[in-house]
């Protein structure tokens, strides 16, 4: 029997809560399970992948699932293209919005909680998964009033995002140390933080001088109830296949410049939206080096449906995750890559060592050791030749072992336990 050392609350009467868009599932869908812990999953209104996962995850292991009350973040924290131009601002104007951006998110949160306290007394763990912003604060005093230990997935981060992944904010600049003290500051007043990869995992408890027990390692993989892995495959014409935002270190413009190197006969499809004014530029660049370089089996196929990206996905015969060597690459597994591999499909993705963590080349996904556009086609052309024919069907398998819902909720569930969190 699964027991908080600090509750004493029957098991059977145990219930994971969370906010979001997921409605209440009653306990009567699972049946009586005998072990359970007591989950408040708090703050943001939109879930991420891996929130999604080990939302599922708990949930099929046996767990019992309500909801609270989300944050609703006003529109210059929650509508990311304004997010974006007033960071890329003048540092005072930066320095302004991160100090009410964290007062403002902080007190709502505070409210939000306040209207969950019975859920807090009674809960076995607080989760607060949100992506910036910075309600971790509060939700830290909560749990050291209650005594219950706090879970924080900030995915990767502010400071990683637009420093070292968007490079929006220069590393040496005031704005880039107030963004690092608030991302560390967040890590210590958590009880388990969690990243996406060992890599990210040593960089950040380096980098942050975090204490290493703190961390728990659990991968970003599919939203499973949006990307279906089965289904009808009705054929486009698209060979190769990126999806996602346009962003300078997903390393597009390699695959384009690789595209004037491939022998083979094949479409490259782009599908995705903009992401600000940075992401906008990069786009208008991306298509001038389609013009310029008259790319005719490269396609641009904008923003589409949810059902229209997954048909899209099961007809291509390769697709492409990260291909640049950007520091923030290094760290992560792209969410596309495990969109890829939860539907069986050859992944084409830059050797970082997250990637390697779990893929293997050959095996499970095809792997570039460099940015160069001409070993991107090089291996483009022996994928196409024959080799590396049955990595979709090992790239599955590895989801279903490291990346799934079951996998990733186990991972979370094993740490508390070792850490004494929670005790059986």
């Amino acid at each position: 029997m699964i027991e908080s050392p600090n509750k004493t609350e029957s098991p059977d009467e145990m219930v994971i809560f969370y906010t979001d868009r997921f409605k209440f599932i009653a306990s009567e869908i699972l049946g009586t399970v005998p072990e359970k812990l007591e989950f408040l999953f708090t703050s943001h209104k939109s879930l991420k992948e891996r929130d999604e996962k080990l939302l599922k995850g708990l949930e099929r292991l046996g767990h019992d699932v309500c909801l609270t009350p989300s944050v609703i973040s006003p529109p210059w924290v929650s509508k990311s293209r304004l997010r974006n131009q007033i960071m890329s601002s003048r540092p005072t104007v930066v320095l302004i919005y991160l100090i009410t951006w964290v007062i403002v998110i902080n007190l709502l949160h505070a409210l939000v909680l306040l209207r969950s306290v019975r859920k807090i007394r009674s809960a076995d763990v607080i989760y607060v998964m949100n992506f910036s912003d910075y309600s971790i604060y509060t939700a830290s005093i909560f749990g050291k009033v209650f005594r219950t230990p706090i879970v924080f997935d900030p995915h990767g981060g502010v400071y990683y995002s637009y420093v070292e992944g968007r490079t929006i904010i220069a590393t040496d600049s005031i704005i880039a140390k107030c963004l690092h003290f608030l991302d560390r500051l967040g890590a210590k007043v958590c009880d388990v933080y969690i990243l996406g990869s060992e890599a990210f995992k040593q960089e950040f408890v380096s980098r942050f001088s975090v204490v290493e027990k703190k961390v728990c390692v659990i991968y970003t993989g599919a939203n499973e109830s949006r990307f279906e892995s089965t289904g009808e495959i009705n054929e486009t014409d698209i060979d190769i296949l990126y999806w996602g935002t346009f962003i300078p270190f997903h390393g597009i413009e390699i695959l384009l410049d690789a595209a004037n190197n491939i022998t083979s006969d094949v479409t490259i499809g782009l599908i995705g939206k903009t992401y600000g004014l940075q992401s906008e530029q990069y786009l208008e660049k991306l298509k001038n080096v389609k013009r310029e370089n008259g790319l005719d089996n490269v396609q641009f196929l904008g923003a589409v449906s949810q059902s229209e990206l997954c048909r899209h996905i099961r007809s291509a015969e390769l697709v492409t995750g990260y291909l640049s060597d950007n520091v923030y690459v290094g760290l992560t597994i792209s969410n596309k890559v495990g969109e890829a591999a939860y539907m069986g499909k050859p992944i084409l993705n830059y050797g970082s060592p997250a990637i390697e963590e779990v893929f293997t080349h050959g095996e499970s996904v095809i792997v570039s050791q460099s940015t160069s556009s001409k070993e991107i086609a090089h291996l483009i052309d022996s994928y196409f030749d024959g080799k590396y024919r049955d990595i979709g069907d090992r790239a599955k398998e590895r989801y279903e072992e490291e990346l799934s819902a079951e996998a990733s909720a186990r991972k979370l569930l094993t740490h508390l336990e070792e850490r004494g969190l929670v005790t059986k």
